[in-house]
Order: C-alpha cells, then structure tokens, then sequence
C-alpha cells in the first residue's frame, strides 16, 4: 500500500510548479537542477501521448470507483472527489494540449508554459488525492502516468521532487 501511495506521490511530484503567493514559476525547482535531456522531439511528441491516454484512464478509473460515503473512503468526502475529479479533467486537457503541440513540431520553449501548467495543475491534484481513497484500479493507472511524466520532465530539465510524500 505504502509504495502505491509513494507512487501516486512521484506521478504528482514531478514538476515544477508555482508557489501559492508568488514567485516564479520554477519557485520549487531546485538550485542545481538536474541537467535536462538533450531535446528529441520525436521522443518527446511520443511521451506526451502516453502521458495523455494515461490521464484519460485515470479519470475514467476514478469515476468507475464507487462514490464516496459508502464506507469505502475514510476521511473523504464528496467535495475532494470532485476537486481531484476536476484537476485531473484539467491535466487531461492540458495533456492533450502538449501531446497536439508537440506532434504539430513546436518546440521545447513552445510547450514549457503547458508543460508547466500541466504540473501546476498535478501539484494541486496532490493535495486533493491524500483526501480520498483510491482504489487499485485508479493507483495502476497512476504508475502508468508517472513513466511518461517523469520523461517529460527529463526533456524540460526540471527535477523530479522526490521529497513530497502522500499521508
């Protein structure tokens, strides 16, 4: 269980995202980043596509649990089931968004903000998902998210936070 719940926590954790309050979009990307990827935009356009069917079935996962409130989800509520419902429409979208860029051919400074958003928008599906309880369906298809992201995040030369944990 606990390395489902750390899984989750890498798939959502690999990003740079803004700070609430400020700062710069890269505000946690740490000093002496990791180095990024020489840019393949083949490779690139192709872990955008994994990256968005995995969101689709995610979404499709969680929709298929049962709701909240029938004894299956200790703690969480109707409300955290849809924020994190919502985040995850959100990162399907913006997903997508990247995926058809980038088969298009934009470039790597094209589709950093989206790649950007798209990892703000996770940052905040972090804190929705440690409300609510997922099922197995839903954690098989995080741990299919997390390989394409975590390529992504190599191309874009944004480290992986490894520190965010999930209750």
């Amino acid at each position: 269980m606990r390395s489902l719940v750390v899984s989750l926590a890498m798939l959502l954790a690999c990003t740079v995202t803004f700070v609430a309050g400020g700062g710069s979009a890269r505000a946690d990307h740490h000093e002496g980043a990791a180095a990024e990827d020489p840019w393949n935009q083949e490779k690139a356009a192709a872990a955008a596509a994994k990256l968005a069917a995995a969101l689709d079935g995610l979404r499709t996962a969680l929709r298929q649990q049962p709701p909240p409130g029938t004894g299956i989800a200790p703690g969480g509520g109707q409300r955290a089931t849809h924020q994190l419902r919502d985040r995850l429409r959100l990162m399907e979208s913006e997903s997508r968004h990247l995926a058809d860029e980038l088969a298009r051919g934009a470039s790597r400074d094209e589709t950093l903000p989206t790649f950007e958003r798209v990892n703000t928008i996770r940052r905040d599906a972090v804190h929705q998902a440690q409300r609510v309880f997922l099922q197995q369906p839903v954690k098989d298809r995080i741990i299919a998210a997390r390989d394409p992201l975590e390529e992504l995040a190599g191309y874009y030369g944004i480290e992986i936070d490894r520190q965010l944990r999930m209750r």
